[in-house]
């Protein structure tokens, strides 16, 4: 999941984005043939459904609230499905699950009134490489433990003076 501006509708902001799966009933059911997959109550099961966008439809956030922000609502027809093994998209879902909890996280806090300090990737890798942003310049720079109590002068070679 990513942070993409949604563009405006009829000069309103849009600051929600759903789906509605249509075809999704019966049909599917007859679509997803489960060819005598034993179902077990209270088992989990992965299902990839095929989809079809229709069109997409805008409606205000708060109801009757015309003149507020919009959400836009796309239309997914269901064309067809199947149950499939849970290791083959476990690493996909695990991941989309940890960017929903994240971003509903960050939804509450900002709610809340907490701000979060926004860092590019860059920075976050180099943050976790041991790397931070050198006070003088605002540039990176390397976190390197010298060892020592050596003085050090203004040598260009970095050499420690003598004495």
């Amino acid at each position: 999941m990513t942070d993409t501006a949604l563009p405006t509708f009829d000069g309103h902001d849009v600051t929600e984005h759903k789906v509605k799966i249509t075809k999704a009933g019966d049909g599917l059911s007859e679509a997803l043939q489960l060819n005598g997959l034993d179902i077990q109550a209270g088992r989990t099961y992965d299902i990839v459904l095929r989809v079809t966008a229709g069109g997409a439809t805008f409606k205000p956030v708060k109801a009757g609230d015309e003149g507020g922000d919009y959400q836009r609502i796309d239309n997914l027809v269901a064309q067809s499905a199947t149950v499939v093994d849970s290791d083959l998209i476990a690493e996909v879902l695990d991941a989309h699950e940890a960017e929903v909890a994240e971003a509903r996280q960050k939804a509450k806090e900002e709610k809340e009134g907490i701000k979060r300090l926004e860092f590019d990737d860059d920075e976050d890798q180099a943050a976790e490489d041991g790397v931070t942003p050198d006070a003088d310049d605002g540039k990176l720079a390397d976190v390197v433990d010298i060892g020592g109590d050596e003085d050090w002068d203004d040598d260009p070679e970095g050499e420690p003076a003598d004495g």
